[in-house]
Order: structure tokens, then sequence, then C-alpha cells
């Protein structure tokens, strides 16, 4: 998982600067079937920072138990916070922001309220 989160994190460039066209072609295609003009790039990129991160939040609830949802999503923020501190001091061509903080922060408290709704523990308290 943290592997995974890496390697997106501290790509070199962009990760989807090879898919920029298809996605722009599916955007087109799902506005020309009624799909709202407000799904679009910027709409995608924000959904894919929040969905990167359900599964930490979602697997830290497993490996952590005891531990409460908001702590959880503290955890998601430090390794979001992490990376967009690599990105900043060491990839020119990345751009950290503190959107991606946050997205990145509720993907991880989604996440492990997901989990602890699917998984109940008795140790574990909201």
């Amino acid at each position: 998982m943290v592997s995974l989160l890496a390697l997106i994190g501290f790509w070199p460039s962009p990760v989807d600067k090879p898919l920029r066209g298809l996605i722009a072609r599916a955007l087109r295609k799902l506005h020309a079937h009624g799909v709202p003009g407000w799904v679009d790039y910027a709409f995608v990129e924000r959904i894919a920072n929040v969905a990167l991160f359900v599964p930490l939040g979602a697997v830290a609830v497993l490996a952590f138990p005891w531990q409460k949802w908001w702590q959880i999503a503290t955890l998601g923020a430090l390794v979001s916070g992490c990376m967009e501190l690599g990105q900043w001091m060491f990839l020119s061509q990345r751009y950290p922001s503190l959107a991606d903080l946050a997205l990145n922060t509720a993907g991880a408290a989604i996440g492990a309220l997901i989990a602890r709704r699917l998984v109940p523990d008795e140790t574990a308290t909201l």
C-alpha cells in the first residue's frame, strides 16, 4: 500500500500526463451523453486524490483497530504531507498543493469510516 503511494507520489512527472488525452476524450463523450459540465478534468483529479487514500484508511483500521477514525485520518495527512513535501523539494515537474493534502486526508478518513462499518471491532470506537 505505502509502496504504491510512494510510487505515485514520487513519480518524476505527473502520473496522469500520459492519460490526459484519453481522459479528455472520455469526458467529452460523457458530456455528450448528459454528464454535467462540472465533471471536468479538475473534478476527476480531485476524486482520484480522494480515492488514492481510501485504501490507506481502510488498511490502517485493520492494522490499528484501537485507533479512532480521526487518528487514521491524521495518519493519512502525515503520509500525504510527506509526499507533498517530497514533491516540493525534489521533483521540479510535480506540483504539491494544500488541496491535495486535504483531499488525500479526506480519502483516508473515508476509508477508515467505511472499514469501521464493514469490519466492526469491539475495541474500536468512533
